[in-house]
């Protein structure tokens, strides 16, 4: 069964638009190593950071972009509202779609999940981390 894992906005955004190691995780997904879970909040999230000012000149289609990144997830509908992350407390809505999905990891570099290690159980580890544990060369 593939590595089910929840990506925050900043991980899918640079996944999109560079070709780091967001890209290369993403590039795992389409290849059916890992599966991508989202959520109607995180695709909300996703579609609304790409029509930031300063991404506008990287990106011809938002709209585009958006579809295409939904069509590699699996959409699921947090059931449980949690409110650990009083920093940014959108960052809660990463750690409900984790807990939906039954996720085996999250990625991010966001700081105020990173701090956190694990939610219920939920390891929230790097990019560089998650492709090491895909078995992917760095």
């Amino acid at each position: 069964m593939p590595t089910k894992i929840v990506c925050d906005t900043n991980t899918l955004v640079s996944g999109v638009l560079w070709r780091g190691n967001e890209y290369l995780l993403l590039s795992k997904i389409l290849e059916r190593k890992a599966v991508l879970f989202t959520s109607p909040e995180l695709l909300s999230e996703f579609s609304r950071v790409l029509g930031y000012p300063r991404l506008r000149p990287l990106i011809q289609n938002p709209s585009e972009l958006a579809e295409k990144l939904e069509s590699m997830t699996v959409l699921v509908e947090p059931k449980e509202s949690v409110e650990i992350i009083k920093e940014d407390p959108a960052d809660n809505k990463v750690l409900e779609c984790a807990l939906a999905a039954g996720a085996d990891f999250i990625v991010s570099g966001d700081n105020h999940l990173l701090k956190l290690r694990a939610f219920k159980g939920i390891p929230i580890i790097t990019t560089k981390t998650a492709l090491e544990r895909l078995g992917s060369r760095l």
